[in-house]
Order: structure tokens, then C-alpha cells, then sequence
């Protein structure tokens, strides 16, 4: 799904690095609970904040680049669940000084229309 969706129909220009580097991460939250959607997000968001070092010729030091978090029982109900969900998410990151400069937030979902 990854490769057929995210990269062959280059719907996130970024997925290319991580995926040829190794440098990506896969994470499944199988709870149907929101807020266990949300505190593994945040919980990869800031392992990403802690390993974004950058060496003196500005290659990526640390071990991930991106992390796919994989919410397949929670958030089915597109304009009910998930988009308040990346809304809360977007807001978290964004009061906190480590991870607005370090993360960014890119979410996909089966109804999701670009």
C-alpha cells in the first residue's frame, strides 16, 4: 500500500528519502480509543524531535527520518473523528517548541480527497 499509494502516486513528496534510506519507521495503534491515537503520534513526534540532529555537512544523523503511524480500528469517520483528530494533533505540535521546528504532520486517510 505504501509504495502503490503514497510513492508510486507521489502523493507525499517526502516518502522517497525515508523509504530508500531505511530511515522509515512503521508503527501500528490497533486501539479504537482516540486518545491512544494521539499519545502514539505524539509519542513518535517526539522521538522524531529527539533524533533530528543534523551533522556540519547537513546529512541527517539520526536513525528515522518519517514515522507511519497506522490507526486501522480508530478514526473511520472522516469529518466526525479524524479531522478534530488532526486538528488536536496539529495544535499539540505547534505549542511545542521542540517539535514545530523539527516535525512536520502529514496524514492520509481512505476519504481523504487532495
Amino acid at each position: 500500500w505504501l509504495k502503490r499509494m503514497i510513492l508510486d502516486l507521489k502523493l507525499c513528496p517526502w516518502a522517497h528519502l525515508p523509504m530508500s534510506s531505511g530511515g522509515l519507521e512503521i508503527r501500528v495503534e490497533g486501539s479504537q480509543e482516540e486518545d491512544a491515537v494521539f499519545d502514539a503520534v505524539m509519542e513518535e513526534a517526539r522521538k522524531l524531535a529527539a533524533n533530528a540532529a543534523v551533522g556540519e555537512d547537513g546529512r541527517f544523523l539520526g536513525r528515522s527520518l518519517s514515522t507511519l503511524v497506522v490507526a486501522p480500528m480508530a478514526l473511520s469517520a472522516f469529518e466526525e473523528e479524524y479531522l478534530p483528530m488532526k486538528e488536536r494533533i496539529e495544535d499539540a505540535i505547534d505549542e511545542d517548541d521542540d517539535l514545530c521546528l523539527a516535525v512536520q504532520l502529514v496524514t492520509f486517510h481512505p476519504r481523504y480527497r487532495f
